[in-house]
């Protein structure tokens, strides 16, 4: 009886697949089903699919202790040492954060409103 644990790759009675049954057959025949090519399909591992879930959060702003626990990793350190590398598209808003601050008296940033 199938039971609908709410997973994406699971065993035909709905609890979750074992890493160790899923990474040759299930994963490859599940990307050839998402229309990847064969050389795709080769140059993607599953990590790499974990990887890129956990930077994309980060970098779309949700706090470091949801992905965290989306991860399954036990503190939010573990994921900022492991995910938190540094995101260049994030740089203008670091930027515009501190703008005001550095603001002189007549409203205008010093010099000039240069964004990095």
């Amino acid at each position: 009886m199938y039971e609908d644990l709410g997973y994406m790759f699971t065993q035909d009675n709905g609890k979750p697949r074992h890493v160790d049954g899923f990474l040759k057959t299930p994963y490859k025949s599940f990307l050839k089903r998402c229309n990847f090519n064969d050389e795709t399909v080769k140059a993607i591992p599953l990590k790499g699919l974990r990887d890129t879930f956990a930077s994309l959060m980060l970098a779309s702003g949700t706090d470091v202790r949801t992905v965290a626990g989306l991860m399954g990793h036990s503190t939010p350190t573990l994921t900022l040492n492991t995910y938190g590398q540094f995101l260049p598209s994030q740089l203008n808003a670091a930027a515009d954060v501190f703008a005001p601050l550095f603001k002189g008296a007549s409203g205008e940033l010093p010099n000039s409103e240069q964004k990095y």
